[in-house]
């Protein structure tokens, strides 16, 4: 008796393996390959990190006694090697042969601004003798100082806050690529900038098509 069911194990057991292996997929006797290409463009571009950036002089209890001085930073992320320069506009009561003052009502007070602690290059269009400050980009936040001074020989002027708005703009040139749509920062700063003295600069600008007109 137990060598029938020792043999009915056994058979049972061949059984099963049996039935495992007719489910075991076949191994394959040939194939095929292809590729699989993997991408990644890194844009020229920069980003004005500083959207409101602030100079403030403080308290003064007159303007003709001594220069004052007040120092404030912006920061620029640019793509790494993208050069790109910055801007710093005419505020809002520009004169000519004064150059930048903040306004309290009908009073004017001039004031200047510099590249450099020494306070000896001053900062203003990049179309007027005084250059724009230039820089590369390394892909990491970049900080750049802004120094303020109100000179000893102001002029006397009425009591009360004065305030002055100035447009900072960040500069760069994305190389050309076909026909593609540039962005409107770069329209609008080839048109602010004067870049139409380059042919090359100019075939970008007509491509792009979101620029103002001409």
């Amino acid at each position: 008796m137990k060598i029938m069911m020792t043999i009915k194990q056994i058979m049972l057991g061949l059984s099963v393996l049996a039935l495992s292996a007719s489910l075991t997929p076949a191994a394959y006797a040939a194939t095929d390959t292809g590729t699989l290409t993997v991408k990644a463009r890194i844009g020229a571009a920069c980003t004005l990190k500083t959207k409101n950036a602030t100079l403030d002089f403080g308290n003064l209890a007159s303007t003709g006694d001594a220069n004052h001085n007040a120092e404030t930073s912006i920061t620029v992320q640019c793509s790494s090697g993208q050069p790109y320069n910055i801007e710093l506009g005419k505020g809002q009561n520009w004169v000519d042969e004064i150059g930048r003052q903040m306004k309290n009502g009908t009073s004017l007070l001039e004031y200047y601004l510099f590249q450099e602690a020494a306070h000896t290059l001053l900062w203003q269009l990049g179309n007027y003798t005084s250059p724009k400050l230039s820089a590369t980009g390394n892909g990491n936040d970049q900080k750049h100082m802004i120094y303020g001074r109100i000179l000893d020989d102001a002029s006397a002027v009425a009591s009360g806050d004065y305030v002055d708005t100035v447009v900072i703009t960040v500069g760069y040139s994305p190389p050309l690529s076909g026909d593609k749509t540039c962005p409107d920062f770069l329209c609008l700063w080839h048109l602010s900038a004067g870049w139409f003295s380059s042919a090359q600069h100019r075939r970008h600008l007509y491509r792009c098509r979101r620029c103002p007109s001409t």
